[in-house]
């Protein structure tokens, strides 16, 4: 059985080797060198005395090597995530090391409740904490960065020759901080203290979107998080900005929360912006890839000083992120009362608004769940002289005459946009190769893009049904002015 002393001495000693890796992992050695003193730490159990020295002068060298073995030096570590990240994370990284949390110091630490989830909350230390293993102290505190918004850090006072493991343990955080951050990936608000949203309120299957607003939110959003990663082999770009619009209850909130279950589904992180534009951004930047969403934009632009609205546009552009991963989403009741400064910067406009034919059934068959009479079991394609489905060829080859048909008359930059965000819908199968059907959603995404230019200009947009009553109109004025209708009219004036 162990004697008290010599489970001192095996702590001690366990201690040390601690120590020691974690002065590795920054490269780094658990000897000491004194500069002072000239004596260089050794694992051996004796000291060579250099001739001709005398013992007088060793005890005194030794004396100086020790005193500065003790001198307590300070350094400051700053990480780029959220300051309550980093304190979670030193909790738990000390404890995992050195088999217990940092101990608390009285009138110097304090605890604070921390949201780690939707309804759930953590107690942090906070302040200055003690870790007896490096005969020092970690004090949490944070600062401000003009790219990442308010970050943590910490200010490590720690004996000399401890230095090289206190640096190691920070190492160790980082790392932890990569995998186990509590806001990565996670649907939270943009607060410096973060909340978490639970986007799941919405139920996907129940959301019911026009055949064109489907296509546009697959092109613009949902794929290129689904698939960031073939996005980007084929030299697609990541950065975007969309622009959900259309009036009150058409859908517009419940589709954001659907980009936010994409988001977690998929690694990324989800910030909607619950501070300013500026916080949001900063918020991103941390935790990308990841997307912000910002509801009522048309109210936040117009809120916003020159500064941030100057940086809004910036990140609009794609130049103020440094090539990371950013998707801005934005929804407005009033696209009317965006400056085309705004406009002019969105990847694509989005319009909730009525339902077609296909979106109409879904809508019913939704609703009248439980309350309909017994369906007849006849599909869209009895009663409409349209299909609303491809034929199954237009998902592997590409009929030109069909896809140029649904574009005829369009300008050329539209069938440009046309194509190009077919790349973005083509993300969802292996082949990068464009197929009719990805052609076919692109046009019914862009015809709203399309049609609204021409209203810009003033043009009539084409109707066939008002084409077919202009032909029959003029086919009646010929036939009264040839008198086609003479016998006719006779016979109905005898009546």
């Amino acid at each position: 059985m162990q004697t008290h002393n010599e489970e001192k001495k095996a702590i001690i000693e366990a201690t040390a080797k601690i120590n020691d890796l974690l002065s590795k992992l920054v490269d780094a050695s658990a000897t000491h060198d004194s500069v002072a003193s000239g004596i260089r730490d050794h694992r051996e159990t004796y000291i060579a005395k250099p001739e001709p020295m005398s013992y007088a002068r060793v005890a005194e060298i030794a004396t100086v090597a020790a005193n500065e073995e003790r001198m307590v030096e300070r350094f400051v570590r700053r990480f780029n995530y959220r300051t309550w990240d980093v304190a979670l994370s030193f909790a738990r990284v000390i404890k995992s090391t050195y088999g217990h949390p940092p101990f608390s110091i009285k009138d110097a630490t304090i605890t604070v409740d921390v949201p780690v989830g939707v309804d759930k909350t953590t107690t942090v230390q906070y302040g200055t904490v003690s870790i007896p293993e490096l005969e020092g102290t970690i004090t949490f505190d944070q600062t401000r960065d003009a790219y990442y918004g308010t970050v943590g850090q910490v200010i490590i006072e720690t004996p000399k020759r401890l230095q090289a493991a206190a640096k190691g343990l920070c190492q160790l955080v980082e790392d932890d901080l990569k995998v186990n951050s509590i806001y990565k990936g996670k649907a939270i608000t943009s607060e410096s203290m973060p909340k978490f949203l639970d986007p799941y309120v919405t139920n996907r299957e129940r959301i019911v979107w026009s055949r064109a607003v489907d296509s546009a939110m697959r092109g613009s959003v949902l794929n290129v998080i689904e698939h960031t990663g073939r996005a980007k082999e084929r030299g697609q770009s990541i950065h975007r900005s969309v622009l959900f619009y259309g009036e009150p209850g058409n859908g517009k909130s419940e589709s954001i929360n659907i980009v936010a279950q994409t988001c977690m589904e998929n690694g990324w992180t989800y910030v909607l912006a619950t501070t300013t534009l500026s916080e949001a951004l900063q918020t991103a930047r941390l935790l990308a890839p990841a997307v912000i969403a910002a509801e009522d934009f048309e109210r936040m632009v117009n809120q916003a000083t020159d500064e941030e609205r100057s940086a809004v546009l910036e990140e609009l552009d794609g130049t103020s992120s440094k090539g990371q991963d950013i998707v801005f989403v934005t929804t407005t009741n009033f696209v009317e009362d965006l400056e085309k400064a705004v406009r002019r910067r969105m990847f694509k406009e989005i319009e909730f608004g009525p339902f077609d034919a296909p979106g109409t059934e879904k809508f019913l068959r939704l609703k009248l769940e439980g309350q309909a009479a017994k369906d007849t079991g006849n599909t869209l394609a009895d009663v409409l002289t349209l299909p609303t489905e491809y034929p199954v060829e237009y998902y592997d080859t590409m009929d030109f005459p069909v896809v140029a048909q649904a574009m005829d008359g369009w300008g050329n930059s539209y069938i440009s946009k046309v194509i190009d965000f077919a790349s973005g819908l083509a993300l969802e199968h292996v082949s990068p190769e464009l197929t009719t059907a990805d052609l076919l959603d692109a046009v019914e995404a862009q015809r709203p893009d399309w049609e609204g230019y021409l209203s810009s200009l003033a043009r009539p947009i084409p109707n066939k049904l008002d084409e077919v009553l202009g032909d029959l109109l003029v086919e009646t004025m010929q036939k009264k002015v040839r008198g086609d209708w003479n016998d006719e009219v006779l016979e109905f004036s005898k009546k």
